[in-house]
């Protein structure tokens, strides 16, 4: 099991030292995540971006975290740029179809569940896809 409260603690030991690093900011952006702590993994990697603007793992993330606190339209947002990077990310277009349904924005999440299916999800996200679009009446 890993340990991510030890490894937020030494992460913010690394950016003491090196408040430029975005690495470490990135990774416990992460780890909150990993602890239910949805609002300093938006921080963490909002200073990813801010340290470094063309790291779309970090606007992955932190529109993951957005989804997680239900702020749909940040999360589209971080995920519109992932996808401008990196066209043909599965698990992205799942999460921005996700919030795309929770947004009641039916064809664009429709559109994009089935894009993520098509790329090759993980069973397990593909299952939850065919749910949302059973959902929604697809």
């Amino acid at each position: 099991m890993k340990d991510y409260q030890n490894a937020i603690t030494d992460l913010g030991r690394a950016i003491a030292l090196d408040p430029g690093h975005d690495k470490a900011y990135y990774y416990r952006g992460r780890a909150y995540y990993k602890v239910g702590d949805f609002q300093n993994a938006i921080l963490d990697e909002g200073k990813v971006i801010a340290i470094n603007p063309e790291f779309y793992k970090a606007y992955y993330y932190q529109g993951r975290a957005y989804y997680k606190i239900d702020e749909y339209a940040s999360a589209v947002n971080d995920f519109n740029f992932v996808l401008s990077i990196e066209p043909n990310h599965a698990r992205t277009y799942f999460y921005r179809g996700r919030a795309y349904a929770k947004m009641d924005q039916y064809e664009a999440a429709i559109a994009d569940l089935l894009r993520a299916i098509e790329l090759g999800l993980p069973a397990s996200s593909q299952r939850k896809a065919e749910t949302v679009l059973d959902e929604m009446g697809y």
